[in-house]
C-alpha cells in the first residue's frame, strides 16, 4: 500500500528485542481485519457494478435485435407488396390467349 511507511533497519542487541520491534510493526489484529474487510467490499463492488454493466449491455443487445428484426420485417413486407403488385400488373398468358382468340373471331 502506498500509504505505508517504508520500512526502517532494525537495530536490537539480541533476539528478544528483534521480536518485540518486529511485533511493533505488525499491524493490529483489528487493523488487517479492517483491511480484508475494505478489499472484500472492493471486490463485492467492482462485482456488482460489472453485473449491472453486464445487465445494461444485454438490455442494449436485446433492443437493437428487436429492432433489426422488426426493421427486417417492414422490409420483407415491402419486397412482398412490390412482387405481388408486379405479378398482379402483368397480364397473365391466360388472357393473352383469350384476347388473341377474340382478335382473331373477330
Amino acid at each position: 500500500d502506498e500509504d505505508r511507511p517504508v520500512p526502517q533497519a532494525i537495530m536490537v542487541s539480541n533476539g528478544a528485542e528483534l521480536i518485540e520491534a518486529m511485533k511493533e510493526q505488525m499491524q493490529r489484529p483489528e487493523e488487517l481485519a479492517e483491511e480484508a474487510n475494505g478489499f472484500l467490499n472492493r471486490i463485492k463492488e467492482s462485482k456488482e457494478a460489472g453485473n449491472l454493466a453486464r445487465g445494461e449491455r444485454e438490455r442494449r443487445r436485446r433492443r437493437v435485435l428487436m429492432e433489426q428484426h422488426q426493421n427486417q420485417a417492414i422490409v420483407e413486407e415491402s419486397h412482398l407488396e412490390t412482387a405481388m403488385l408486379g405479378k398482379l400488373s402483368r397480364r397473365c398468358r391466360e388472357e393473352v390467349r383469350i384476347e388473341y382468340a377474340v382478335w382473331r373471331t373477330e
